[in-house]
């Protein structure tokens, strides 16, 4: 088990990115300096939702076992924040290597985070796969600024 306070986010964007990086990287450290204490889930595209902190690291700690490390490239869709609460809806563009010709999945992924007194944490994160991306979305749709 990593020392978690070691590991301080300031912001939720740096939360995320961590998120990625471990994730980028089959880091099973930083990605358990990551999640939140207490009631966290996740989703994995195509799988049901994992409830409970050890049981999400674990399905992480299965994911990067034996798993070479993908490229991602990560596109911001929205971004919705309170003082103690962030929700960020991104597009995951996933490939097994870093080859410019490596066929990429796109998932779609909404983090939520939350300002916790050792910094930002992920409390849950939900990806599917992407059946259609408008490429007008954002001309066509009012990200919300904060939530209500």
């Amino acid at each position: 088990m990593s020392e978690k306070a070691e590991f301080y986010f300031s912001t939720a964007q740096e939360a995320e990115q961590a998120f990625y990086s471990a994730f980028e990287a089959c880091d099973p450290e930083l990605m358990e300096a990551v999640w939140a204490e207490g009631a966290v889930s996740c989703i994995h595209p195509g799988a049901p939702v994992i409830h409970g902190r050890q049981q999400v690291l674990s399905s992480w700690q299965q994911i990067f076992t034996g798993a070479q490390p993908p490229a991602l490239k990560i596109e911001t869709i929205s971004q919705v924040a309170q003082e103690l609460l962030a929700v960020h809806t991104v597009i995951e563009r996933i490939s097994a290597d870093h080859h410019i010709d490596s066929p990429t999945t796109e998932i779609i992924a909404t983090n939520t985070l939350v300002r916790q007194e050792n910094g930002w944490r992920m409390l849950q994160h939900h990806a599917s796969v992407n059946i259609q991306i408008e490429d007008n979305y954002n001309a066509t749709h009012d990200a919300p600024n904060a939530l209500q």
